[in-house]
């Protein structure tokens, strides 16, 4: 891991993912950059929808906002029977006997393995960050070998969903059987706490900057809860002398996110509207916005190389530039020590789970 020029962290979560990279410039704070996904609405987001498609063959198509744009509103309804698309299936390895055989249920009720699915959402991210920063580093290129990885995963998973990912990692071409310690497999509210021990002690506002840091208070003690869409997770921290940090209670949660969240409310509308009425109004938005005949066809390339907004310079500050957007591929690389992307709670996950390996 010391000689590794790049750290990679990728968020890889139950609704959204995205990822944080920082080069080693062996400076006391090296700077932490995420990049923005463009909606298909053309707004500038952190993340972009953990969900993959694959065409009748199994076959990657896209991930993200040009999944879900492919699927939904450019190919016809029976086309889009044939297609594979996988939304939300992180929780599918919680509560669960995992194993490599796993399978899980696309949209259209057909069956593929749990590992490709997993595997090729990775490939895709680890892809999509090497082509962003080649493209921001006047050409220079770097390879997965080149990098110390960052996967964060829920507190409550299991040692085998644990070890699932790390399988899915090595499928994806991130790190080797060979390397393993180029992987790091980070819980994601202990990464926020490593973040958090960075901001301000009074209020964790950043804006803050010149007042003390957290990490500089021992004695402090705090908790760290992520609400994330398909868990929630809690970790409790004190920090001591030299600005680490002691577990004062071993993470733990359960599978209460954002989704379920959703899916109580959903039950809640059917109760009032009986089943058939919302089922006929979920019938009728896709009408509304799926074509009767394909608009144009989508891209089968493997993965599309961004189209960038901004560039590195040698000191790793970013400039701006004119580039075409296009939705789910046109990350604008930026630091996240200014002008962070909003909603800000999408970023702490990065920087804590980066600082893992530059701190």
């Amino acid at each position: 891991m010391a000689d590794s020029v790049l750290f990679i962290a990728i968020d890889f979560g139950t609704s959204s993912s995205g990822y944080a990279f920082s080069l080693n410039t062996k400076q006391q704070q090296d700077q932490i950059l995420v990049s923005s996904w463009i909606s298909v609405a053309g707004h500038r987001t952190p993340k972009t929808p953990t969900c993959i498609l694959f065409n009748e063959n199994q076959t990657f198509m896209h991930f993200g906002y040009e999944a879900l744009q492919t699927y939904t509103l450019t190919t016809p309804r029976d086309e889009a029977q044939r297609l594979y698309l996988f939304e939300n299936f992180k929780m599918e390895l919680y509560g669960k006997e995992i194993h490599r055989e796993l399978m899980l249920t696309a949209k259209n009720g057909a069956q593929m393995k749990a590992l490709k699915v997993f595997s090729e959402s990775l490939r895709y991210l680890k892809n999509h960050v090497l082509d962003s920063i080649a493209a921001n580093t006047s050409g220079r290129k770097f390879t997965a070998s080149d990098v110390t990885w960052v996967l964060t995963i829920p507190a409550i998973w299991s040692p085998a969903a644990k070890q699932f990912m790390r399988e899915s990692a090595i499928e994806a071409g991130l790190v080797t059987e060979t390397e393993p310690e180029r992987l790091i497999i980070a819980l994601e509210p202990e990464a926020a706490s490593v973040h958090c021990k960075q901001l301000p002690s009074e209020g964790f506002i950043v804006e803050y900057s010149n007042e003390e840091k957290l990490e500089n208070d021992p004695g402090t003690q705090y908790m760290v809860v992520d609400c994330g869409g398909g868990t929630i997770d809690i970790t409790v921290h004190e920090v001591v002398e030299g600005g680490n940090l002691k577990e004062l209670h071993a993470a733990s949660g359960n599978g209460m996110g954002g989704e379920a969240v959703d899916r109580k409310f959903i039950s809640f509308l059917k109760k009032i509207f009986s089943e058939e009425v919302f089922v006929e109004f979920e019938d009728s938005k896709e009408q509304v916005i799926r074509p009767k005949t394909r608009q144009y066809p989508p891209s089968q390339e493997r993965h599309q190389a961004p189209q960038e907004e901004a560039y590195l310079v040698a000191d790793g500050s970013p400039r701006s530039t004119n580039g075409p957007k296009r939705p789910g591929t046109a990350p604008s690389i930026s630091p996240l020590d200014h002008n962070p992307p909003s909603p800000r709670d999408t970023e702490t996950l990065f920087r804590g789970a980066a600082r893992l390996v530059i701190s």
